[in-house]
């Protein structure tokens, strides 16, 4: 009795292969060109689904979360320098700027450009400018500098604080190989209180005197760390800072 039904099972399967093979190769082909009750209009009905879901997939665009800053960190990139100072024939400090007017005056940390070293380089739009030291507020670790350039990107800040969960980006250049690159570090609002904010973000050395920015390239302050913690320079200390200097006798 076994070996009938397993017997009936194969006839049954080899049986059912032969007429796909007939329905598939002949007899489908048949209705479709006659349109025998309407099955060439069904059959073009249930092959363009798959077409449509081919064209809905390749014109989607999903956008990654790493390109969440795209735009911003092009609209920044033009308004930040990356600072060399010498001593001894080479580099001894490097860090970041932020370019405050088009004819070449630069923000800097104090640290970046210190008394001892004898000369302080500064690349804006690709070239290396020799950069003087005009002023410093040793309080607030803040050095400007002065650059033979003009018609330079002068950095936008953003009026707003952010807020809670805010994604913001901590952004510095570098330099290498005679051309300059961005160094970038993520950080996250987790704490707002009056016009204080605390942010959560990786010690990095790279980004020492640039901007922390949000999505739409407002920025927010110049980067400094105190015991390996950020802090946020704000353009309100920024310009108290420049309110005693007379940008345009210089």
């Amino acid at each position: 009795m076994e070996l009938k039904k397993y017997k009936k099972l194969i006839a049954v399967v080899v049986a059912g292969g032969l007429g796909g093979a007939f329905f598939a190769g002949f007899l489908m082909p048949f209705l479709i060109k006659h349109n025998v009750a309407g099955f060439a209009f069904f059959y073009k009905h249930i092959s363009g689904i798959d077409k449509v879901v081919e064209r809905i997939e390749k014109e989607t665009v999903i956008v990654p979360d790493s390109d969440y800053f795209g735009e911003a960190l092009g609209a920044i990139k033009p308004s930040i320098v990356a600072i060399q100072s010498f001593s001894g024939g080479r580099v001894v400090r490097h860090g970041t700027g932020v370019i405050m007017t088009e004819d070449g005056f630069v923000v800097t940390l104090n640290t970046i450009v210190p008394s001892f070293v004898s000369s302080v380089q500064v690349w804006a739009n690709e070239q290396p400018h020799r950069a003087e030291v005009v002023s410093r507020d040793w309080s607030n670790n803040l050095a400007l500098l002065k650059i033979d350039a003009g018609g330079l990107g002068v950095v936008s800040f953003n009026e707003e604080m952010p807020k809670l969960a805010d994604s913001l980006l901590v952004v510095g250049k570098y330099v290498s190989f005679n051309s300059t690159g961005l160094v970038i570090e993520p950080a996250l609002v987790t704490r707002v209180q009056s016009n204080v904010f605390e942010l959560k973000t990786d010690y990095n050395e790279g980004v020492f005197g640039g901007v922390l920015i949000n999505k739409d390239a407002g920025v927010l302050g110049v980067v400094d760390y105190k015991n390996r913690t950020l802090v946020t320079i704000g353009q309100d200390t920024l310009k108290e800072f420049l309110e005693g200097i007379s940008l345009s006798d210089r």
